[in-house]
């Protein structure tokens, strides 16, 4: 999963959330997210440059990607691709 930091979308207005970016972040990681994307489109999502620079910058968790590989070689889906699978000749193609 990857979480996005923003703070209002074009369809639903202005989030309720203030916490700050990085709280976020840290909360984004205890649940489970292996990527934050933080928006900094101003107009739109109410983002900044300056949030980007907030967020800790994490690698995935210990073993993430070994276990996405294991999945992938041994030819199962992996959850968080909605059942596609690489073509043989073309890893990583969607």
């Amino acid at each position: 999963m990857i979480a996005e930091v923003k703070y209002a979308s074009p369809s639903g207005g202005r989030a309720a959330c203030t916490s700050p970016p990085e709280a976020l972040a840290v909360e984004f990681a205890a649940a489970g997210a292996v990527g934050v994307s933080v928006l900094t489109e101003p107009s739109f999502f109410a983002g900044s440059a300056a949030n980007l620079i907030r967020v800790p910058r994490r690698g995935p968790p210990p073993g993430a990607q070994e276990r996405l590989h294991r999945r992938r070689a041994a030819g199962r889906r992996d959850p968080g691709d909605g059942g596609r699978r690489d073509p043989p000749d073309r890893p990583g193609a969607r």
